[in-house]
């Protein structure tokens, strides 16, 4: 009890398909496929930029009777959800600014979140209230000043000189004129775009952008995943599929997010294949598939869009790659700071690392936790291979180990839950060196102890038995520490009610322990105490006394006699007396027991609970019910407050009153 240490494929079938005589795979037949389909999609729009837009900008065709208009998508028909953003966006427009720009919001994200589709329909949908409406490429300089100029020519202004020049016009126009709309899409950063905003407020300004400072030049306005209902019905729009929780289930593994949605939709129009399918097809190929079925309203792939914000953020700081790296081995949940404490230390460091993540919106962060989509940790995963990947993982594995709370502090139970997805994935990464096994070892230990205090003893053998198994297959049968491992798995096996397995077990840590201890060490008291608590529960008394007592004076030497262990030892020798009878011998060692643990514990502790229903017990024993209820009473109190009303150990304090008030 004491803490130690830290101690069936889809594409399966191996038949070909014969090509012009060229024998391919399935795999290689589809991926030709899809191929031929996105690069007819290519070539169509470089048959229009070439034939109908020669000068290389969007359109200038006004669209229901606006003067002057470039967007440069078609409107999206599949167009689903996103009603609230959309109002929020125009009530954001239409109401006063601070400053002194014209109406500006930036729609800021992760890199295929759906920011520019949103701008797109919002353009659409308002269309009717604008005379202009001017989609800016504002991903670099050069084509965001070129953009911005050519609007000159289309709103005749008189013939500029320069590049410059026209520019100068055009927003000398914007500051005098109402009734128009900019959106620069896809802008890097404020301070390479704010010199070109008009500074009066006579009409409004979208910007997109995955950067997400924009205090002091816009309002910022997050664009986060759909909801799920919504991203289910994006899928099943224009298809007969009706498998409503299938969808759902491939809209939950591509993370709700619109461009691995309308990537899918590419993808299984092209190929036929069913969701179930490519579901299947995304989780074992997922590197692969992030970079193929480029939809046609979207500039890039997932793979592209964030190999760009990931380079830019390493660019910015280098732990940012460091630090999303090692989150790309971790669980799809909120990853608590501390993790992130332990792969870069460094304060300033880490800090600085975060905050260019999240300039480029590839993370998000809570006030106990850094977010990362599922699928950006795809992204960052797949940039790593071979040894860096092994060095990335075991470094991923050693920072959960190091990270996780006690798992036997009950004050630190809400926090350990948040760490068990992220046990789960470092425990599925290959450990190759000695301390990563010996950190899989201790995670699997502080795990299972943390499972059996949450009353789940079924989830912990498993890993238990795990434990066991690593620390013996590193340190050898004889180390203190794979000792420690046995005598957890003897502890939730005898819970389970395997008695004579249980015995086993503590009878063969104490034997290692004894070898490989010096004789009065506090361990050889641990084994000595459970074994006697082991004989009491198969009705064995020989030699139970001599064996507790024998702890309890060994824990006492070694730890002190105030000591939290000692308090263990003392009500388990109390526990045998009253269970022969030995009531007056008893209830000394229970005070003492309890009058430790409000000391050293508190007097709020689960612990100090259990110790309280202990000697309530023993007074209705003694006759002394009034004394007893109030105590029990206390002991419920604390368990609710800590424990919750639903907990076991709750549950039987919670029967022990209504007994002792029947």
């Amino acid at each position: 009890m004491l803490r130690n240490t830290k101690a069936t494929s889809v594409l399966a079938s191996h038949s070909e398909v014969d090509i012009f005589g060229i024998s391919v795979s399935p795999w290689e037949y589809w991926m030709s496929v899809v191929t031929v389909i996105l690069a007819v999609e290519g070539l169509a729009a470089s048959l229009w930029q070439v034939f109908v837009n020669p000068g290389g900008s969007p359109s200038t065709a006004g669209y229901r009777g606006v003067q002057v208009w470039n967007v440069p998508f078609a409107r999206n028909r599949n167009f689903t959800g996103r009603l609230a953003l959309l109002r929020r966006l125009r009530e954001e427009l239409m109401s006063p600014q601070a400053i002194a720009l014209a109406p500006t919001v930036a729609l800021h994200g992760l890199g295929g979140v759906g920011k520019t589709m949103l701008a797109v329909e919002y353009c659409y949908r308002h269309s009717t209230d604008y005379q202009v409406i001017w989609w800016l490429r504002a991903e670099d300089t050069a084509t965001l000043c070129s953009d911005y100029a050519l609007l000159s020519s289309q709103l005749k202004l008189r013939q500029a000189q320069s590049q410059d020049d026209a520019i100068c016009e055009v927003r000398n126009w914007l500051d005098t004129h109402s009734g128009w709309l900019l959106v620069l899409d896809d802008a890097p950063k404020p301070s390479l775009i704010t010199w070109l905003l008009p500074q009066l407020g006579k009409g409004h300004i979208i910007i997109t952008s995955r950067y997400s400072d924009w205090a002091g030049c816009a309002r910022a306005m997050l664009v986060d995943v759909m909801e799920l209902p919504d991203a289910a019905e994006f899928l099943l729009t224009g298809t007969k599929d009706k498998d409503r929780s299938t969808v759902e289930a491939l809209a939950q593994t591509l993370g709700c997010l619109p461009l691995a949605l309308a990537q899918a939709r590419a993808y299984i129009s092209a190929t036929g294949m069913s969701f179930r399918d490519y579901q299947q097809l995304f989780i074992e190929r997922q590197p692969e598939m992030m970079g193929l079925g480029k939809p046609e309203d979207y500039r890039s792939t997932i793979a592209a869009t964030w190999n760009i914000s990931i380079v830019q953020a390493a660019r910015d700081a280098p732990a940012a790659e460091k630090i999303l790296s090692v989150c790309s081995f971790l669980g799809a949940e909120p990853i608590p700071y501390a993790v992130i404490d332990a792969v870069q230390p460094d304060r300033v460091a880490r800090n600085s690392g975060i905050a260019a993540l999240r300039k480029y919106s590839l993370v998000d962060v809570t006030d106990s936790a850094l977010v990362v989509h599922r699928l950006v940790q795809a992204a960052a995963r797949s940039k790593l291979s071979g040894e860096d990947a092994f060095a990335t993982g075991e470094s991923a594995l050693a920072a959960v180990d190091s990270a996780l709370p006690t798992p036997t502090e009950p004050s630190e139970w809400a926090e350990f839950a948040q760490f068990l997805p992220h046990v789960k994935a470092v425990l599925a990464i290959a450990a190759r060196s000695v301390d990563a096994r010996l950190a899989r070892a201790r995670a699997l230990n502080e795990t299972g102890l943390y499972l059996r205090a949450m009353a789940q003893q079924r989830e912990a053998l498993p890993l238990l038995e795990s434990a066991v198994a690593e620390y013996t297959s590193v340190l050898g049968d004889e180390h203190p520490s794979v000792a420690t491992a046995i005598n957890n798995l003897a502890l939730v096996t005898g819970d389970l009610g395997m008695i004579e397995t249980a015995t086993s077990l503590h009878q063969r840590a104490l034997a290692i322990r004894r070898r490989a201890l010096p004789p009065d060490q506090p361990d050889i008291a641990q084994s000595l105490n459970n074994l006697a608590l082991l004989s009491v529960s198969k009705g064995q008394d020989k030699g139970v006394e001599e064996s507790a007592c024998q702890a309890l004076q060994m824990a006492e030497k070694a730890l002190g006699p105030d000591h939290p262990a000692v308090a263990i030892y003392l009500n388990n020798l109390a526990s045998y007396y009253q269970d022969v009878g030995r009531l007056r011998d008893a209830e000394p060692l229970y005070e003492r027991a309890l009058a430790i643990g409000e000391k050293t514990l508190g007097k709020d502790h689960p612990a100090v609970a259990t110790r309280l229903n202990n000697l309530a017990d023993l007074y209705m024993m003694m006759g002394r019910k009034r004394d007893a209820m109030s105590l029990c009473s206390r002991a419920l109190a604390i368990m609710e407050s800590k424990l919750g009303g639903n907990h076991p150990r709750t549950i039987a304090i919670r029967n022990n009153l209504a007994k002792l008030r029947a």
